[in-house]
């Protein structure tokens, strides 16, 4: 196999394009070279993402060079978190607040232009809203309600004043 035969085995397998639109829930449009043509949208196990259409990049697969079984991953280059350090990973709505950060130096810092909600399996619930934080037990009764602060300290409500 000579250097330009492996050139065009590449060339056929990977494209860039831009993502047109969601076809089903796991099917996306994807527009490369004048074409449009549906594409398995591929995503890691455990996440699910749904991009702006017609703005995304997307990376495609085209398995063993077969343009009529495509795989693309797209991501959103335009509107990134700028302030990442080197480790970190910041899950979040590039286009708004909203976002999860692993910090390098292990902190978790939670960001949102709404309420932020954190349920556990058996019902107990801490939520924060624009005007203040509610802790619910288990049988759903309220335990703490502050709309100047708050703080738990092992495992005990505290409200600041």
């Amino acid at each position: 196999m000579s250097w330009g035969d492996i050139k065009n085995c590449i060339r056929n397998i990977f494209k860039v394009g831009l993502q047109s639109k969601y076809v089903d829930e796991q099917t996306i449009e994807v527009e490369y070279l004048g074409k449009k043509q549906d594409a398995l949208h591929y995503v890691p196990y455990g996440i699910q993402i749904k991009t702006p259409e017609n703005d995304s990049l997307a990376l495609i697969f085209a398995q063993e060079g077969h343009e009529d079984s495509l795989i693309a991953m797209i991501t959103d280059i335009k509107n990134r978190d700028n302030e990442l350090e080197e480790g970190e990973i910041y899950i979040g709505i590039p286009t708004s607040s909203t976002r999860i950060k692993l910090k390098a130096n292990g902190n978790l810092e939670v960001y949102s232009e709404g309420e932020i909600i954190l349920e556990t399996q058996a019902g107990n619930k801490i939520e924060t809203t624009t005007t203040g934080i509610n802790i619910e037990d288990l049988n759903g009764n309220t335990m703490v309600t502050s709309a100047t602060g708050w703080n738990i300290n092992s495992g005990n409500a505290e409200v600041l004043q």
